[in-house]
């Protein structure tokens, strides 16, 4: 997945991103993002980490389904 991370960082790389005019909601931690530049940068993360790391596609273990 890196080079796919590295290809998608080359090609974003002129982009200009703007701040978000409604809030937007990572699903890397739950936190709100008001930042243009740090949405864009979690987007080119999560190719990496579809999940945030709370999924089978995951190298992290899934938490336990309640019984």
């Amino acid at each position: 997945m890196a080079a796919a991370v590295s290809a998608l960082r080359d090609a974003v790389a002129d982009v200009d991103p703007q701040d978000p005019d409604i809030t937007l909601w990572t699903n890397r931690d739950g936190s709100a993002v008001a930042d243009g530049a740090q949405a864009l940068d979690y987007l080119v993360d999560q190719v990496s980490s579809p999940c945030g790391g709370t999924c089978a596609c995951s190298p992290s273990p899934m938490p336990e389904s309640p019984a």
